[in-house]
């Protein structure tokens, strides 16, 4: 009999237990090298290519206090209204309105019913070094600090919002200090430092797929009816693999809030990957075409059963929207349950996305059929009830 999932990566060198990972985005560590061969065997596992965060801080006070991100969700995306035309900035809504929050007031705001989304997979690691300013260093004071990070006592915050210091022998293992980059992703965080790596997050963003079902939710019934009326008057349809080189670099452009446009996270390199695994049937662009043009879309990869997606562009926040109506009816009629979203947005929440436990994802991961086939290739439209 075949083991689990969770045999199979206890018995796997490249990875540690996943379990194991460093802070809340359940840090693993750099190696192996982001191969497309490595991409394909970590999605399986789950696994994925992030970075983790470390801040220098003056106390562990500061950091306890300013530890948890959550995100603000437009009022457009409270009750989506399909549809809604250009007197809408959709580009404005793209990505993660996030803003530091004490654990405090992050209570607070759940008591109050507030329209947030905690998001842990943001959250980072934590040096106190008092007096230091990552943004007055030279290039040659931040390699010469980040080499010395390993070295150094590094803390998280757990989920009691208590600070832990992390294992000497765990942040040897796990850190790259050559690698370590200073950077500053999010205009609302101060710089810090960055290591690109494997991450096996401790909350999972997944999209159970028997919840888009529009019988029971309104959200999908106004989405599935506005699908229908958009491939009736402008021949809406959901195509695979036309355009992927396009919606990797539209994605890559794309308007992300409070995020600066250098950094953002697809890459070249990424691309260049992500373009590997199309040609060996791997990753996959789903496309959203309008009067014959490409008006928005998502990509991601499936292999042995499991569907993972990674970003979204689009010209009105609809357009990004379609695909998940294709990817829900083709997945679940092979018998294929959830999508890994990786982390929620209030894009991925507005489509009833959320957050499980690590050990709940790796329990989804058990019950994947490996041999699952889903059609994932011909042209979907919401008038042909595929």
């Amino acid at each position: 009999m075949a083991g689990s999932a969770g045999d199979r990566v206890a018995s796997d060198p490249a990875w540690p237990d996943r379990l194991s990972g460093l802070g809340r985005r359940g840090f693993l560590g750099t190696t192996p090298a982001a191969s497309p061969a490595a991409i394909t065997e970590a999605a399986r596992l789950g696994i994925l290519q992030w970075n983790v965060k470390i801040f220098v801080v003056a106390s562990l006070e500061e950091a306890i206090e300013t530890d948890y991100l959550i995100s603000r969700v437009p009022d457009i995306l409270r009750d989506p209204k399909p549809g809604t035309g250009d007197e809408v900035d959709w580009s404005a809504l793209s990505g993660l309105e996030l803003v530091r929050a004490s654990r405090a007031r992050l209570e607070l705001l759940r008591s109050q019913n507030r329209e947030i989304i905690f998001n842990p997979a943001m959250t980072g690691l934590y040096i106190v070094a008092p007096g230091v300013n990552l943004k007055e260093f030279s290039d040659a004071q931040a390699t010469e600090f980040a080499a010395s990070i390993p070295d150094r006592a590094i803390f998280e915050i757990d989920d009691e919002g208590k600070a832990v210091r992390l294992s000497a022998d765990l942040v040897a293992s796990r850190f790259e200090p050559l690698a370590i980059k200073r950077t500053q992703y999010f205009k609302f965080e101060p710089a810090h430092f960055r290591q690109d790596g494997w991450f096996f997050p401790k909350s999972r963003g997944v999209l159970l797929l028997e919840e888009m079902n529009a019988k029971e939710s309104r959200t999908f019934k106004k989405l599935n009816f506005y699908a229908r009326t958009q491939a009736r008057q402008v021949g809406l349809e959901v195509r695979t693999n036309e355009r992927m080189e396009e919606v990797l670099t539209r994605t890559k452009d794309q308007q992300r809030i409070g995020q600066a446009p250098q950094n953002n996270r697809v890459t070249e390199e990424k691309i260049a990957n992500f373009l590997n695994l199309q040609r060996e049937g791997v990753a996959y662009s789903f496309e959203s075409w309008q009067n014959a043009r490409l008006t928005g879309g998502t990509y991601g990869t499936f292999k042995d059963g499991r569907m993972s997606l990674d970003s979204v562009f689009y010209d009105q926040i609809d357009d990004a929207k379609f695909p998940f109506l294709m990817l829900r009816d083709r997945l679940l009629a092979a018998d294929i349950r959830f999508i890994d979203l990786q982390m929620v947005t209030p894009f991925t929440r507005s489509l009833k996305g959320r957050y499980i436990s690590g050990e709940d994802f790796i329990r989804l991961l058990d019950g994947v059929n490996p041999d699952a086939q889903p059609d994932l290739r011909s042209a979907w439209t919401p008038l042909d009830g595929n």
